[in-house]
C-alpha cells in the first residue's frame, strides 16, 4: 500500500438487500431490487471523515442523523462530492455487486449440473469458467419454469424436487438443439442427473448434498441463498489481498443486521478455515489463504458516518446497474462519471475495485465487459 498510515478499520454495508433469493418476486423481480451490492471502505482517520461528512451533509442540505442511499440518489452532486473526497485521500473502496438471477442460476450449476467432486480441480480456472458459462446459459436463455423449479426444490428438499428440476431442464435445453453449447450443457446435465438416480434420490444424505446449504437465521427461519455470504466471504479475501495478509489488528464495522449477523459471523469464520483444512484457493484479487483474522463488528448505522458513507455508495450503485442493465430502461445520464468510477477495473490487482456476479450480457451493459461470448467457444 502507499498510504503513509495503514487503514485498520473498513465500514460495510449493503443494498437491494431482500434477504435470500428464494423470495424472487414477479417475473424474478425481487421485488424490484433485482441486483445485490456489498460495499467496502476504509477509512483512515475517523475523526476528520466524520467532520468531512458532517460538512458535506449541510452543504447538500441532508437532514436528519442518517443519510439514506435514496436521498443521494436524488442529490447527484452529494455523492459526486462524497467520491472526490475518498478519491482525494486515497482510501480503498471495494464493491461486490451480485445480480439475483444469475446467483440462481450459478447455485443450480455448482449444485445439479457440475457438482465438486473433490480435489485441486474443483477451484481451478478452468471448471469455474464452464460453470459460469453454464450459469450465463441458463440465465439468458433459459426461461424462468428452470429457476422456478431449483427454487421449489430447494423449499422442499426432497429427490422428487430435484428430478423435477432435471425435467424442466431437459425440456428446455431440447428446445434449443442439440449442437453446440446447448448440446454441451444437456451432456452433463444427464451425467448428473445419472449420477444421481444412481446415489439415491430417496437419501436424505443424498438429497442434502445436492442443494445450497441452509443457514439459521437469528429468528431459526433457514436462509437457502443468501448472496450476503458469498459477497462478504469474497470481499473480505480481497481485503486480505490488499493488506498483503494483515489482518489481525484490523477490524471490519457493519451495519447492524440483527436477522444475519450470526450467519455473517460464521461464514467468516467459514472462509478463515479453508487454509487449515489444506484448501488454498485464490480467485483472481480474492486470497482465501487466511494467515491472520480480522475483527468483525456491528453498530447501527446512524452511529456511523463511515457505514452511511458506504451505504450512499453501495445504494448509488445498486441502482445505477439497475438503470443501465434495464431493457428499455432511460439512462440516468448524470450517473455517467460516477459510474465509470465506480466500476473502474484498474484498481483490481490490488483487491480493490468492483466484483461483478453478473453475465456478460449484463457486464456489455454497463460497458466493463471484455471477456469473450462463452456460449461461441468450440464446445
Amino acid at each position: 500500500m502507499s498510504t503513509v498510515q495503514r487503514i485498520k478499520r473498513f465500514f460495510l454495508d449493503e443494498s437491494g438487500n431482500t434477504g435470500d433469493v428464494t423470495g424472487t418476486g414477479d417475473a424474478f423481480d425481487f421485488h424490484k431490487q433485482p441486483v445485490f451490492v456489498l460495499g467496502c471502505l476504509g477509512i483512515r482517520d475517523e475523526n476528520a471523515f466524520d467532520a468531512f461528512f458532517a460538512d458535506v451533509k449541510a452543504r447538500h442540505r441532508l437532514q436528519g442523523a442518517e443519510v439514506k442511499s435514496d436521498a443521494a440518489w436524488k442529490k447527484p452532486a452529494f455523492y459526486m462530492d462524497l467520491l472526490i473526497e475518498i478519491e482525494r485521500l486515497d482510501l480503498p473502496l471495494l464493491l461486490e455487486v451480485v445480480d439475483k438471477r444469475f446467483f440462481i442460476a450459478a447455485q443450480m450449476v455448482n449444485t445439479l449440473i457440475l457438482r465438486p467432486r473433490g480435489g485441486d480441480q474443483d477451484h481451478g480456472a478452468p471448471l469455474a469458467f464452464i460453470r459460469n458459462a453454464i450459469a450465463e446459459y441458463i440465465t439468458e436463455m433459459l426461461p424462468d419454469a428452470c429457476l422456478d423449479a431449483y427454487v421449489a426444490a430447494c423449499a422442499k428438499a426432497d429427490g422428487t424436487a430435484i428430478l423435477r428440476v432435471y425435467e424442466v431442464l431437459f425440456d428446455a435445453l431440447d428446445a434449443e438443439g442439440e449442437e453446440g453449447f446447448p448440446g454441451f450443457v444437456r451432456m452433463v446435465t444427464v451425467d448428473a442427473r445419472d449420477a444421481f438416480l444412481e446415489a439415491g434420490p430417496d437419501n436424505t444424505a443424498v438429497v442434502q448434498a445436492r442443494l445450497p446449504i441452509p443457514d439459521p437465521n437469528h429468528f431459526g427461519k433457514l436462509v437457502w441463498m443468501l448472496p450476503h455470504l458469498s459477497s462478504l466471504t469474497n470481499l473480505y479475501a480481497r481485503l486480505n489481498t490488499y493488506t498483503g495478509g494483515r489482518l489481525n489488528d484490523v477490524t471490519l464495522v457493519h451495519d447492524k443486521q440483527q436477522e444475519f449477523e450470526d450467519i455473517l459471523r460464521t461464514n467468516k469464520a467459514a472462509a478463515e478455515g479453508l487454509a487449515a483444512q489444506g484448501v488454498e484457493m485464490t480467485y483472481g484479487p480474492a486470497n482465501y489463504v487466511f494467515r491472520e483474522r480480522a475483527d468483525l463488528t456491528f453498530v447501527h448505522s446512524e452511529r456511523s458516518a463511515g457505514v452511511q458513507a458506504i451505504d450512499v455508495i453501495a445504494g448509488y450503485a445498486m441502482r445505477l446497474v439497475v438503470n443501465r442493465t434495464t431493457p428499455g430502461a432511460e439512462p440516468r445520464r448524470d450517473g455517467d462519471w460516477q459510474l465509470r468510477r465506480l466500476l473502474d477495473q484498474d484498481a483490481r490487482v490490488r483487491g480493490l475495485g468492483t466484483n461483478f456476479v453478473m453475465t456478460t450480457a449484463a457486464l456489455r451493459a454497463l460497458d466493463v465487459a471484455d471477456a469473450p461470448d462463452p456460449f461461441l467457444l468450440p464446445w
